[in-house]
């Protein structure tokens, strides 16, 4: 035996020494130690204590982020709705509008020129077979003005045209409002002289305004183109219609218009 002394395995070694696997024999793993695929994919818990171990992270609450509280007042102004600048600009707008129908309203109330003074520019009246020169400036009077002479001019020629034998006399005494004295003396003669014709033709003769216009207008004298339909009926027979064209002329006479003349055109 020789003089070196064998060195003997020292327990509690680090990382001791796996038994030796024999051959046809499974090792017998301990039921506490995890198996090495195990141990690899979990890590390692450390103690916190222990050197050079990162601190254990604890679960807590994310820090809320801190978000610009400042307004931006670029595209709004103190003071409401009201005061932004988007609606400054619309009411702007409304109240342009609304000035502008303001000056249109009162230019066709007041607006136009009223008719010279000198007397060659009235009276325009139209006289059939004669010359009638309409003026440079026709209408020289404001729309309202114009278009109720025009309106009331078309109600008061049907109304005197349109006649039926069994009221013919009472018709004579009903047109008395609505045309001037030297019309309606006029008139008078003409009635006079038909009358027993169209009470022995049992006669009825009705008058439909299609379309009217004006020629020429004053504050006080309207000159109006009228297109009309006349119905003409004679005792039973079948009703006949007749496109018929004329030319008028009426006066203010205070707030309403009078006919004072009818010409066909």
């Amino acid at each position: 035996m020789s003089g070196t002394t064998p060195n003997p395995r020292r327990r509690g070694q680090q990382g001791g020494a796996r038994p030796r696997r024999l051959a046809g024999h499974a090792t017998r793993r301990p039921e506490n130690e995890p198996s090495p695929e195990a141990s690899e994919a979990r890590p390692e818990p450390t103690s916190p204590r222990s050197p050079g171990a990162a601190p254990r992270r604890q679960a807590t609450t994310s820090a809320p982020e801190l978000v610009d509280t400042t307004t931006d007042t670029s595209s709004e102004e103190p003071g409401g709705l009201l005061a932004s600048a988007r609606t400054t600009r619309v009411l702007a707008g409304v109240l342009a509008l609304l000035v502008v129908g303001a000056v249109v309203l009162a230019w066709l109330h007041w607006g136009g020129d009223d008719e010279p003074a000198d007397a060659e520019a009235a009276p325009w009246q139209y006289v059939a077979g004669q010359a009638w020169k309409v003026p440079e400036r026709p209408v020289r009077t404001s729309f309202v003005e114009w278009r109720a002479g025009v309106d009331a001019t078309a109600k008061a020629v049907t109304d005197v045209l349109t006649v039926n034998w069994k009221t013919y006399d009472e018709h004579l005494a009903q047109v008395k409002d609505l045309v001037t004295e030297r019309f309606l003396a006029d008139y008078e003669k003409s009635a006079a002289s038909s009358r027993e014709e169209f009470l022995a033709q049992k006669a009825d003769y009705q008058f439909e305004v299609v379309n009217q216009a004006v020629v020429s207008a004053t504050s006080d004298e309207v000159n109006t183109l009228l297109f009309l339909n006349q119905y003409v009926t004679k005792g039973d027979g079948t009703p006949e219609v007749f496109q018929v064209r004329v030319i008028s002329r009426a006066l203010r006479d205070g707030d309403t218009w009078q006919l004072d003349s009818l010409e066909p055109f």
